[in-house]
């Protein structure tokens, strides 16, 4: 997904992203070749997980991480809204994502049953 900062915003926009994304050294910022949908060609700044760190917990089951986000609060709120909101937006925007849409309906599951 890519985001377009409005010009004259651009280096506001840019804060913005590095005061959200870089709050623990779990993701590095990169600049990188970016093919947009019409097929222009752009540098985008993008972040990404460093799979070496501390955090990071790519090899979790599904099932464990829905238990994880399911009582996971992070210093922007619950962290089941943020999974919520990420799979409305790619639905929305035509990006299936299998895993994501199991994790959104389970993690609700377990927080509508107060298993979280």
């Amino acid at each position: 997904m890519a985001l377009r900062a409005q010009p004259g915003t651009e280096a506001a926009t840019l804060a913005y992203l590095r005061e959200r994304e870089l709050v623990s050294a779990a993701y590095y910022e990169a600049t990188l070749p970016l093919t947009l949908q019409d097929g222009r060609a752009v540098e985008a700044v993008t972040y990404i997980i460093d799979p070496d760190h501390v955090q990071y917990c790519g090899g979790l089951d599904l099932e464990e991480q829905a238990r994880i986000i399911a009582q996971a609060i992070g210093g922007r709120g619950p962290n089941s809204e943020y999974l919520y909101n990420t799979a409305s937006h790619l639905e929305h925007l035509g990006i299936p994502d299998a895993e994501l849409h199991w994790l959104a309906d389970r993690v609700r599951g377990l927080t509508d049953n107060g298993l979280a």
